[in-house]
């Protein structure tokens, strides 16, 4: 189970899921880029061994995909410009998921804590609460 705001919008059941998410692996790549010998000239700022390792790491260890909308990057053994992202292991596909605002979750619950003598927050009945949660389905290579 995960939250359904780590899921690109409008994903339809039956997505294939992968950890970490792409989404994580993506951001921590183009935030250290820069810092490394693989970023793309016009972009880089200055060299840190630890990002450098860090980076190289990364494209070890989950798949590149090549896409036009990709992140840019040198490859490392022959410093070609490409675009592409990284996608981790494969562990199942999305089965139900639901990202929506409710009321009266919080609300119900302050009255169970008041019939049960517990303190109460003093919730007002309109108060939001998030429900944020998606399942999947196991690959069966787990």
């Amino acid at each position: 189970m995960t939250a359904a705001h780590c899921l690109e919008a409008g994903m339809p059941d039956q997505t294939e899921v992968t950890a970490p998410s792409a989404l994580e692996i993506n951001a921590r790549l183009q935030s250290i880029l820069r810092y490394t010998t693989l970023c793309d000239d016009s972009e880089k700022i200055h060299q840190k061994g630890s990002k450098e390792r860090e980076v190289r790491s990364l494209l070890e260890t989950y798949r590149l995909s090549f896409s036009p909308l990709g992140i840019s990057m040198k490859t490392p053994d022959t410093g070609i410009l490409i675009k592409g992202f990284l996608n981790g292991s494969r562990v199942g596909t999305v089965h139900k998921k639901m990202d929506c605002m409710q009321t009266g979750i919080l609300y119900r619950h302050d009255e169970y804590l008041l019939q049960a003598g517990y303190p109460v927050f003093g919730l007002e009945r309109g108060c939001l609460s998030r429900l944020d949660w998606c399942t999947f389905r196991c690959a069966k290579s787990l």
